[in-house]
């Protein structure tokens, strides 16, 4: 079997082009099914994150299915004309694929290098993979690898000394910029798991006045009740930027999160 990567990441493409292709589990898993059913022969595992899109292949000898069935799909299932993001992707084969897929699942391919996310969710895609029988033997050795991989690199390198993520990283910086933060009052955009992983942080260095605004307001509500915060309707928004000392954003959505009479309303 032939093994090869097609993809995109923050190095690559904008936001503005690996948003339209990302996935969620629900999506990703109905893709898998499409794939293996289309090609019966060949394995998949779909990797999408905040920063990356990519397909995992091994094919048989006949090589289908190829990079250009692949960004087909891709086009067909995202609704999104090939030409839109054909000229970010990258390509890798054989050993090359393999060391890409640990380069990956060990953070030193993230943006923050170190950060541990990464490692969860390459398993959590794998194991989507494995559930919808879309990975095989070829593939198991292959992600058994790059697990096994990372564990030795983050048990036998400095690497571990600075388990990061990027909210951790936003978090050390608005402590820098802002010097008495438990007093600050915090507002965090987004109640998904980058909101939370940035509410963890902020509770652990002493904040106590955080607000969660989400678009579903459920799912604030839910996050604030689980870390003692408080949450508020997305309408409420302008009226907590008027006064916040620090907002952190991690929503998604098609739109901008603030616009030029945004802050005119409110300064």
């Amino acid at each position: 079997m032939e093994i090869f990567v097609l993809g995109l990441n923050h190095k690559t493409a904008p936001v503005s082009v690996r948003e339209p292709l990302a996935f969620d589990a629900d999506d990703a898993a109905a893709a898998l099914k499409t794939l293996k059913a289309r090609f019966t022969d060949a394995e998949f595992v779909l990797l999408s994150t905040c920063n990356r899109v990519e397909l995992y292949c091994a094919t048989d000898e006949r090589g289908a299915p190829d990079a250009d069935d692949l960004i087909a799909f891709l086009s067909e299932d995202r609704r999104i004309k090939a030409d839109a993001f054909r000229e970010y992707l990258y390509l890798r084969f054989g050993a090359e694929a393999a060391s890409h897929l640990l380069t990956v699942s060990s953070s030193l391919d993230s943006m923050v290098v170190g950060e541990s996310q990464i490692i969860a969710q390459v398993k959590e895609s794998y194991v989507l993979a494995c559930s919808v029988k879309s990975a095989g033997k070829t593939l198991n050795r292959l992600f058994h690898t790059a697990f096994a991989a990372s564990k030795e690199i983050y048990s036998s390198t400095t690497i571990a000394n600075r388990r990061v993520s990027v909210a951790g990283v936003a978090v050390d910086l608005a402590r820098q910029l802002f010097g008495d933060i438990p007093s600050a009052k915090v507002v965090v955009i987004g109640a998904g798991e980058m909101g939370e992983l940035l509410v963890e942080h902020f509770k652990h260095v002493k904040c106590n006045n955080i607000f969660v605004v989400n678009r579903s307001f459920q799912r604030a509500v839910d996050l604030a009740a689980a870390h003692d915060i408080q949450a508020d309707k997305w309408e409420s928004l302008e009226g907590h930027l008027a006064d916040a000392d620090i907002v952190v954003a991690s929503a998604g959505g098609q739109d901008y999160l603030f616009r030029k009479d945004t802050f005119r309303k409110v300064l």
